[in-house]
């Protein structure tokens, strides 16, 4: 097992979140809102060796399923995808025009580009206040975690209890895929 530097009382939670990107685990990482979720995530990838970190795609705030998607596409087109470029070529989109051709595509369009991009790749996708999980969204997260493998990292509220549910359900994860971070000794938020 591979010790993360320390991040403020957070030792076992950074061993853990660490070790499960390392061995391609998917995890839900839990906790009331302010405790820490996202600075664990970062001190996490601060941590990676430098070939894994760039495969580790973190997407925080999309509002909706589209949003996700274009999220995810703009994140591999920044780590050099191979599979994105070269479709990319065979479109003739350049990096000037990127932006405006990721903007006009399809939900179908930027699932394939996606799911293409995936299937070549070793990435982990962290997930960080989660949009609604619509039945498509929810397809989606399904078609990468179990027929992509690509492991999954959701940053929740344990307040969205019916969500939480729902994706333990969606993903058959019990305890052991569940992180539940609690507040720090002295109340800081870290």
């Amino acid at each position: 097992m591979l010790e993360p530097p320390l991040f403020v009382d957070r030792r076992d939670e950074s061993c853990r979140l660490r070790n499960a990107v390392i061995k391609r685990e998917g995890l839900m990482i839990l906790s009331p809102a302010g405790i820490g979720k996202t600075a664990l995530a970062t001190s996490v990838f601060a941590s990676l060796p430098e070939g894994l970190k760039g495969r580790c795609l973190e997407i925080r705030g999309a509002k909706d399923f589209r949003g996700l998607l274009r999220e995810l596409v703009g994140c591999l087109h920044k780590t050099g995808d191979r599979n994105l470029r070269r479709r990319l070529h065979s479109e003739g989109v350049s990096a000037q025009t990127f932006a405006p051709w990721l903007k006009g595509l399809s939900s179908s369009r930027l699932k394939g580009a996606l799911y293409r991009a995936l299937e070549g790749g070793d990435y982990r996708i962290f997930l960080d206040h989660l949009p609604p999980l619509t039945k498509a969204a929810a397809s989606v997260l399904k078609e990468m975690f179990w027929m992509r493998r690509t492991p999954i990292y959701l940053l929740l509220r344990d307040d969205e209890e019916q969500k939480i549910d729902r994706l333990c359900r969606f993903f058959y994860w019990g305890e052991q895929e569940r992180l539940k971070l609690q507040p720090l000794p002295g109340g800081s938020g870290g």
